[in-house]
Order: structure tokens, then sequence, then C-alpha cells
């Protein structure tokens, strides 16, 4: 099984959504990636993916950031991604900043 977390990013300059907007709907979007997290397939390792969202709650950029050095985990993780969009729209007041995620799948 593997386990999903995020990190939000600073933001500085423009206005942007309160703390707590973008901190609940980080949480949202965790939770759906929870809910498509990919089995390890019998491999152990951990894969860092960084996705952006725009402002339809769609991907607007997905990749990995870091490999597990299997292409096979690798792909798991960019799939849960896949499976979990779009992820519904976010506040309106949420910069790019804030709508850019770095997740490390680990698969144990």
């Amino acid at each position: 099984t593997s386990r999903a977390d995020t990190s939000q990013s600073s933001v500085s300059g423009r206005a942007s959504a309160s703390r707590g907007n973008a901190l609940r709907y980080g949480a949202m979007v965790r939770a759906q990636l929870a809910r498509h997290k990919p089995s390890g397939m019998g491999v152990r390792g951990t894969v860092m993916v960084s996705f952006g969202i725009d402002a339809d709650g769609e991907i607007r950029y997905l990749k990995v950031s870091e490999s597990s050095g299997s292409a096979a985990l690798d792909n798991a993780a960019l799939a849960v991604v896949r499976k979990s969009a779009p992820f519904g729209q976010p506040p309106v007041d949420m910069t790019p900043k804030q709508l850019a995620y770095v997740i490390p799948f680990y698969f144990r």
C-alpha cells in the first residue's frame, strides 16, 4: 500500500486564498488521492510526484519529480493522480502556487 502526503508552497506576491481555504482544499486533494492509492505489487520504494491543478480542478501538469527506480511504481503513482482527477473546483482566490503539490507515494 502507499501513503500520500502533500506540502503547500508558500505564497508571495498577489493576494491568495486564506490559509484555511488552501489547507481545506489540500486535505480534500489528499483524501481523493488516498481513495485511489495503488498497490506496491510486492515492490518497495518511494515516488515523488509533482502536479498542479487548474481553476476547473483538472490536472494542469503531472510528472515524477523523484523516481523510485522502478518504472512500475513510478507509473502506478502517476496513475493515482490521473484517476483522482478532477479534484473539484478550488476556491477562486487560490493561486497557481497554492495549487501545486509534491506528493510522496510510499510503497511498502
